[in-house]
């Protein structure tokens, strides 16, 4: 009896160890299908091939009665029955043998069968894997949310989960990714019930990209799950939304904060403001730079932007953030025939920039003469070169005839192109562009895009005994901007210096007085231009003394005061976007009026002398 139950339990461990090796990745699946074949293969090879020998004193028989009972074994045949007699099948170790390995061939006939026409028993089975780890929910499906999945399937202890309709190709793609799909109405409804059939619990990390071509299906679906999630009770400190397409004054609908229930981290993007974002991180302006011992920059950084539709405006703020160094000026000239006819609020929304960055715009096409002309006056000087007309053909023939130009001169100039959900980038001498796209790289994986950005805020608010989740949540979407930018630029104070990170994380993080007040400089022009990229302007000496009043008559009235005299917030003014060398008189005045200590150069240096232990605080997520 005893026996028997353990030949029924083994055998029924053995079936569900193989079941659940069909619900892994498809890749991962064919890799052990394929070693498996080639094992069992092997084994009915020299196993047949040896009992057959000593059967059949004719050779060629022998042979082919062997790689006819080898064919078998993968239809689930066997031909014990004609082999059983011979010396070696009555070894019990070799008895084993025979069988588990005609039992391996099988099984790897049986998967092909299994994934191709059992699919909604693989479902079933996947679904009940999803209940535990890390839940990644992908709403709406199309390319460009399953090529996003393909990224996050990658990951080790997290479930994908797909929502929406799709077609016969992405419904095969997504079965081949260690993922499912749900996609009837019912299904995808974020409920008490929707919550239940995924495993949505308090504690279990949840990320949910919205990705569908629908920007308000989107919204909506979002809007309803948050509410789900805190009818069930659950915690914000371990959801976090990336949504496609919405704007920005959504985040306080589906950002938690404070008492305020939401997302604990809300990301809603703009496809060309990320894809932008995503190719100066790639190629950083440092990069085109030469700079001294002590961080400052030999060279000025002179770029060119083709086109200025919506992308050609988010590159161009990416590059006046990311183009500040001492030592440096920038200047950017961007080409756009059409400028006049679709341009026009983009162009006065920058009115603010044009003299303070020297942006220059020229109403020329970039295959005209005059483009030319401009590229032979300033080839020597240029250090950073985007396309982004918005059209493939358009952008891929400006971007040949540049590189031939290139090259007619000596020049390896990058020539990069932008589109709104990918960027490419070659040399004159390189014959095959590299690409990028949105969603087939982490660019919004939001963990790793915002994870140095949380590291840098945690260090500013790590006196509040709040983690850094908490305290990334409880950030309005202006300072988590300005981490992201913070974060963004400090790669290019590294290289200014030399430096690596793991040179930082070793202790080589020790600044010369010169040091310091060359990369605080920087500093100061790297937050200036966040600032005016972000619409704020130069608080003027009016409002300043305005702000002072204010400040004195509410301390005299109730003891205390929580107005920042440099800076509105409402109207968008900051007193300190104004040259390094005038920060020490600001400081002194704010101090007499306040009589708290106040250093705006010192706050400048501090973003510096804070990078080792963000970059500690980035290693300590990453274990």
């Amino acid at each position: 009896m005893l026996h028997s139950v353990l030949a029924l339990g083994l055998s029924l461990v053995c079936f569900l160890i193989m079941l659940i090796l069909l619900t892994k990745r498809v890749t991962f699946a064919r890799r052990i299908i394929g070693i498996l074949s080639a094992c069992s293969a092997a084994a009915g090879l020299v196993l047949y091939g040896w009992c057959y020998s000593e059967i059949f004193p004719d050779l060629v028989n022998a042979v082919l009665r062997a790689v006819y009972a080898v064919f078998g074994m993968f239809l689930g045949k066997n031909e014990y029955g004609a082999i059983e007699r011979v010396p070696l099948m009555q070894l019990r170790p070799v008895q084993w043998i025979f069988w588990l390995f005609h039992m391996l061939a099988f099984y790897c006939t049986a998967s092909v069968v299994l994934v191709a026409f059992g699919e909604d028993a693989l479902r079933a089975m996947r679904r009940l894997l999803s209940r535990r780890g890390a839940l990644c929910v992908i709403y709406g499906v199309n390319e460009d949310s399953v090529a996003l999945g393909r990224q996050l399937s990658e990951r080790k202890d997290s479930a994908l989960v797909f929502l929406g309709p799709a077609a016969d190709t992405l419904n095969r793609a997504i079965l081949e990714m260690h993922s499912f799909l749900l996609s009837s109405d019912p299904d995808i409804r974020p409920d008490r019930k929707f919550l239940k059939k995924l495993g949505i619990r308090d504690g279990r990390r949840l990320t949910i990209y919205a990705l569908d071509k629908n920007v308000q299906n989107n919204v909506s679906f979002a809007i309803r799950l948050r509410d789900a999630l805190q009818e069930a009770g659950i915690s914000p400190d371990h959801t976090r939304l990336v949504l496609c397409g919405g704007e920005q004054n959504l985040m306080g609908a589906l950002q938690a904060d404070g008492e305020r229930y939401g997302y604990g981290n809300a990301l809603i993007y703009d496809e060309a403001a990320v894809t932008a974002r995503g190719l100066l991180q790639q190629f950083p302006p440092c990069e085109a730079l030469r700079f001294d011992r002590d961080g400052m920059a030999l060279d000025s950084f002179e770029t060119l932007v083709v086109g200025y539709g919506h992308t050609g405006h988010e590159v161009l703020r990416q590059l006046i953030m990311n183009g500040q160094f001492h030592g440096s000026r920038f200047r950017a000239d961007v080409f756009a025939p059409d400028f006049d006819r679709i341009s026009g609020e983009l162009y006065d929304g920058i009115q603010e920039l044009r003299e303070t960055y020297r942006i220059r715009f020229h109403p020329q096409d970039a295959r005209s003469g005059a483009f030319y002309g401009f590229l032979k006056e300033h080839i020597r000087t240029l250090r950073y070169i985007v396309i982004c007309t918005g059209n493939l053909a358009v952008n891929e023939e400006i971007s040949r005839n540049i590189k031939g130009f290139l090259r007619s001169v000596g020049s390896e100039l990058p020539v990069h192109q932008c589109y709104r959900r990918s960027f490419t980038t070659e040399t004159p001498s390189e014959p095959l562009a590299r690409h990028w796209g949105l969603y087939r790289a982490p660019l919004l994986i939001s963990e790793e895009t915002d994870r140095m950005a949380m590291a840098y805020n945690q260090y500013y608010c790590r006196s509040n005994g709040k983690t850094m989740q908490e305290n990334w949540r409880n950030c309005d979407s202006f300072s988590r901007d300005s981490c992201r930018a913070a974060a963004d630029f400090l790669p290019a104070m590294l290289y200014a210096l030399g430096k690596t990170r793991e040179d930082v994380l070793d202790g080589d993080w020790e600044l010369t007085d010169q040091q310091k007040e060359t990369l605080g400089r920087t500093e100061h022009l790297r937050w200036c231009a966040f600032h005016a990229v972000h619409g704020y302007r130069v608080m003027r000496e009016e409002e300043f003394q305005q702000r002072a009043a204010e400040y004195e008559k509410q301390k005299r009235e109730t003891g205390s005061s929580r107005i920042r005299i440099s800076k509105n917030t409402d109207a968008r003014t900051h007193a300190c976007m104004i040259p390094w060398e005038e920060l020490d008189a600001l400081s002194a005045r704010e101090q007499a009026i306040t009589g708290k200590a106040v250093d705006y150069k010192a706050a400048d240096v501090n973003n510096l002398l804070v990078i080792p232990e963000a970059l500690r605080l980035l290693r300590d997520m990453d274990a």
